[in-house]
């Protein structure tokens, strides 16, 4: 198993990071021992129960540690570092510096949880072209959630949204937020929120929240005090809760306070889908108190639902955005997503005990129409066998699900329903509208073939075929509206 995946400079600065497994700061930096080797030296390097295989082509070093248990060959992980390199030659067209986040989908494409799932270049690029083609601006999100839709199947398969590799990629000069005690800070201004499509409008979100938690990777980790930069006055906390039921499993989170009513508001949670999305996206993009600006400052969102509400937004499942296991302890279906919610639950009230009894609501998104229902579910079977125990009963007294993504198939072949809208609207011409019923009953035949045969070119096919037909038919490029309301237009 790969362990972490680097691209530094011979001055030692870091241009490109992947980890895969839990590392300390101590083990991070060691990963960098080949810098001082000269070049007739070996180019492997063992070091406290891992390997070190590295390459320097130009001034770059390309570097990956594995595990020292032979379950991964030497040469072999020098043909995947050419394999990388090569991906890169034949993509870019300028110098690398100014394409880090794309380097960072090439390697995505190549390395799944730490797995080498493909080497071939032409494989590699095509998703990262067909997402350039669903927008003259693709970013970080864009590629993300196109890149997520490729393995719906498994919860776990894809679970990188937010990394310590993200701080590398951030103006040095930006300030790092603390974040860990309750911050209460200032900012005015109001926010005009028009958005075309949520996922292309978003600017580096990924960055600030890389930044604003990058004392979650030290051992003594303490807030300094207010900052001006997050969200309003909101008092807030963020930080790990360790899941009693799993082997080493810590589940990032993001609390907001109520600001009308704190201490009888409800207590609400909320899960981004995916899977493998990282609820800090909705936090600093959708509902939370603030939104990310171009400048990577934030402004007040004047209909968060911090303001009726006390807000929990949680990175799950395991590896997701900051959660982390150093174990091998994963999550397969909804029972466990349900299993892991309720013992978060248990120690955040645990944590905070005013929240006991408190009114308690679950919400989500897209693949959040599966976490959800699954959770909730799960919380109302342990809330009837602890009736007569020590444990604390969830208040559990609704859900909510937007946008839910729960059956493929059938929502494939609706997809043109939006054709039809109440508002006389037209989106495709005849033709076109003509063709995408056709594409809808094809993209629902080769995602049942998925669901029955799965396997990588079984699901790789409808992924292809139904973004390519269906999303970008249907997306602001074609349509000149907003998909998301078709009343509002969209100039981009």
């Amino acid at each position: 198993m790969i362990k972490f995946v680097l691209m530094v400079n011979k001055q030692g600065q870091t241009r490109l990071a992947q980890y895969y497994d839990f590392l300390s700061i101590q083990e991070r930096v060691a990963g960098l021992i080949c810098l001082g080797r000269n070049e007739t030296q070996c180019s492997f390097v063992e070091y406290r129960g891992y390997k070190v295989i590295y390459r320097r082509y130009a001034s770059l070093f390309f570097i990956v540690g594995v595990k020292d248990d032979d379950s991964e060959n030497e040469l072999g992980i020098l043909e995947f570092i050419h394999a990388l390199v090569e991906t890169m030659d034949k993509y870019f067209e300028s110098v690398i510096m100014f394409n880090l986040e794309k380097a960072h989908f090439i390697l995505d494409e190549m390395v799944m949880n730490g797995y080498i799932v493909e080497t071939n270049k032409i494989s590699i690029l095509k998703p990262i072209h067909l997402m350039e083609k669903a927008s003259p601006v693709a970013t970080t999100f864009d590629y993300l959630y196109l890149h997520s839709a490729r393995y719906q199947i498994d919860l776990t398969s894809f679970a990188i949204f937010l990394h310590l590799s993200t701080m590398t990629r951030v103006n040095e000069k930006i300030r790092l937020l603390p974040a860990v005690q309750a911050i209460y800070s200032s900012a005015s201004g109001k926010l005009k929120t028009k958005r075309c499509l949520i996922i292309a409008a978003i600017v580096t979100p990924v960055a600030v929240a890389g930044l604003s938690v990058w004392w979650l990777f030290f051992d003594d980790h303490e807030s300094t005090g207010s900052d001006e930069v997050i969200c309003g006055d909101t008092k807030n906390e963020a930080g790990y809760i360790k899941l009693p039921n799993k082997n080493d499993d810590q589940y990032f989170y993001w609390f907001f306070e109520a600001k009308h009513n704190a201490s009888t508001a409800p207590l609400v949670i909320w899960l981004t889908g995916g899977p493998g999305g990282s609820s800090l996206l909705a936090l600093f993009n959708e509902n939370g108190p603030c939104r990310i600006q171009p400048d990577l400052t934030t402004k007040v969102h004047p209909y968060s639902w911090t303001y009726e509400a006390n807000m929990i937004w949680l990175d799950q499942p395991t590896s997701v955005g900051f959660s982390y296991s150093s174990g091998d302890d994963h999550d397969y279906n909804e029972r466990d997503v349900g299993e892991n919610l309720y013992w978060f639950l248990q120690g955040f009230i645990e944590k905070h005990p005013e929240f006991d009894g408190r009114e308690f609501f679950l919400m989500g998104e897209s693949y959040g129409g599966h976490y959800v229902p699954g959770a909730a579910h799960y919380i109302w079977e342990q809330n009837k066998k602890n009736e007569s125990s020590v444990m604390r009963n969830i208040n559990l007294q609704g859900i909510a699900i937007g946008n839910g993504w729960t059956n493929p198939v059938v929502q494939h072949l609706h997809a043109g329903d939006m054709l039809d809208n109440s508002y006389n609207i037209t989106l495709l011409d005849e033709a076109a509208a003509e063709q995408l019923k056709i594409d809808t009953v094809k993209c629902a035949e080769l995602t049942r073939e998925c669901q029955q045969s799965p396997s990588e070119s079984s699901c790789l096919e409808p992924y292809e075929y139904c973004v390519e037909h269906l999303v970008l038919a249907l997306s602001a490029n074609s349509t000149g509206r907003n998909p998301y309301d078709v009343r509002e237009t969209c100039d981009w």
